[in-house]
């Protein structure tokens, strides 16, 4: 049987601005932001602050993070060969990310040896990276605390084109 492919949804420029507020108020806000801007889950899973340039305001996007099974994920190559890319990053975004990373430094401070150092993006308080399983339940809860309907995780991506007039 064929698999039917689900109609892919965005929001719009009303409800990103809800999400973004609220994404602002989140400790994983920084996620969200990157959602928007067209990072796939995998790959905002697979990020890490090497990939960040903070100096030319780009981000590569070399890994993806799959999930595969209930705890287990796997890292690989990009979905796609197209899916290798740098893209640059507008202040805004390159701003949260400087936020992120010293808040994330602050972090390792505070907790000293109990902080796991794994050099991605997404990670919780102690260090490990989430799973991307963890992303969509984290991005449903802040969609719910946003007053926005929920769209999947991975059609947030899409809505980097919607006009914010």
């Amino acid at each position: 049987m064929p698999r039917v492919r689900r109609e892919m949804d965005t929001y719009t420029p009303d409800e990103i601005r809800k999400v973004l507020r609220t994404a602002d108020e989140d400790r994983n806000g920084h996620l969200w932001y990157l959602a928007l801007a067209g990072l796939r889950r995998g790959e905002i899973a697979g990020l890490r602050w090497e990939d960040v340039d903070f100096e030319d305001g780009t981000v590569t996007i070399a890994r993806n993070r799959v999930q595969v099974g209930a705890k287990a994920v796997t890292e690989n190559d990009p979905k796609t060969a197209s899916s290798r890319r740098t893209l640059p990053l507008d202040e805004g975004l390159l701003a949260v990310l400087k936020r992120t990373r010293t808040a994330q430094s602050a972090e390792r401070l505070r907790l000293g040896a109990a902080y796991k150092d794994s050099g991605y993006v997404a990670v919780n308080e102690a260090g490990p990276p989430y799973t991307p399983g963890a992303l969509t339940n984290m991005w449903h809860r802040m969609t719910k605390a946003a007053k926005v309907r929920p769209i999947r995780l991975h059609d947030a991506r899409h809505t980097a084109g919607v006009d914010d007039g």
